[in-house]
């Protein structure tokens, strides 16, 4: 069974994901004042002032506090002033790499922000060589939903309304499958079916390493 995560965000406060930024950033804080401790010792012997260095590092650390901060805050911000710059309101990609072997997990992660009814998540995995996938019944290809935002029982999708949506899920690759190469066409759907948007990303699968 395919897991996943949904990230359902209208700018409520994530608390859990702030806490845990700030300490993320208070581990970095600690171990970028132990380096400059280091460097001072090493720019008193060569006579370079240390202000300068100091007021380097305090802007690189202003800016990128204040980018984790807001992403703690409210996670839509980056992806929504992507999506206005850029213009582009639909993301996808594979987790980690685009080569796989027997019995790893495939983790899918896509983004979209527009207006959906009961609209999902999912992603049609083929092989290219159109070799069956193993209980299939002889089809090339084979149907992952992101089960956070598509219930099975209804046939439905649980997205409603404007977004921005986020979603990741996983693919755990059966032994047996054919080796050689892959697609996947990650898809955001609305509540009949219709691709609002897709995007497609080879991936390689070989067999487990003994």
């Amino acid at each position: 069974m395919n897991k996943g995560r949904c990230f359902y965000d209208r700018g409520a406060l994530d608390t859990k994901r702030l806490a845990k930024t700030i300490l993320s950033a208070i581990g970095d804080i600690l171990a970028l004042w132990q380096f400059l401790e280091r460097l001072n010792a090493l720019l008193t012997k060569v006579s370079i002032p240390l202000a300068t260095v100091y007021d380097v590092v305090a802007i690189c650390i202003g800016i990128v506090s204040t980018y984790f901060l807001i992403d703690g805050l409210k996670p839509s911000f980056w992806p929504s002033l992507k999506s206005r710059v850029w213009h582009k309101d639909f993301e996808a990609e594979i987790v980690g790499g685009k080569k796989f072997l027997w019995g790893q997990t495939v983790r899918f992660k896509a983004w979209f922000d527009g207006a959906l009814s009961d609209g999902y998540f999912t992603v049609k995995t083929s092989n290219m060589d159109g070799k069956p996938l193993p209980e299939r019944e002889g089809k090339d290809f084979v149907w992952w939903y992101d089960e956070k935002t598509y219930d099975k029982s209804t046939e439905k999708g649980r997205l409603r309304g404007q977004g921005p949506f986020r979603a990741e899920w996983d693919w755990k690759i059966p032994y047996r499958c054919p080796i050689g190469k892959y697609k996947a066409l990650i898809c955001v759907c609305d509540g009949t079916g219709e691709h609002i948007k897709e995007q497609e990303i080879p991936f390689d699968l070989g067999r487990t390493q003994s």
